[in-house]
C-alpha cells in the first residue's frame, strides 16, 4: 500500500522539487545580484545601480510563487538584467590588471638610481 501512494505521489512530489529548486535558484540570483553594487562600489555606475535594483525588485515579486515556469523566468530576466553589468565590470577588471601589468614592465625597465660606496 505505502509503494502505491509512493507511485501516485511521485510526479506530484517531482513537481514540487521542481517548485523548490526554482525558487532557490531564484532567491540565490537575487541575493547574489542584490551583493554586486556593495563588492563592485567603486566600479558600478548610478545607472547600473539602479539598472539592478530595479531588476532585483521585479525578481522579488515572484518568490512566493510554486509555478516553477514563473520561477525560473524570474531567474531568466534577473540573469540578463545582470550579466551586461557584470561583464562590464569584469572587463573593467581586467583592463585594470593590464594597465598595472605595464606599469610593472616599465618599472623593471628603468635604470636604478643609487651611489656606489667603497669599502
Amino acid at each position: 500500500k505505502a509503494q502505491k501512494d509512493a507511485e501516485m505521489h511521485a510526479d506530484e512530489d517531482k513537481k514540487k522539487r521542481e517548485s523548490i529548486d526554482a525558487k532557490n535558484q531564484l532567491e540565490n540570483a537575487i541575493y547574489q545580484a542584490e551583493k554586486m553594487p556593495s563588492e563592485h562600489k567603486d566600479k558600478i555606475s548610478d545607472e547600473d545601480k539602479k539598472a539592478i535594483e530595479k531588476a532585483v525588485e521585479e525578481a522579488k515579486k515572484h518568490q512566493k510563487s510554486d509555478d516553477k515556469d514563473e520561477l525560473e523566468k524570474a531567474v531568466k530576466d534577473l540573469n540578463d538584467a545582470i550579466t551586461p553589468i557584470g561583464t562590464k565590470l569584469y572587463q573593467a577588471a581586467a583592463e585594470d590588471d593590464a594597465k598595472t601589468e605595464e606599469s610593472d614592465e616599465k618599472a623593471k625597465d628603468e635604470p636604478v638610481e643609487g651611489e656606489v660606496v667603497d669599502k
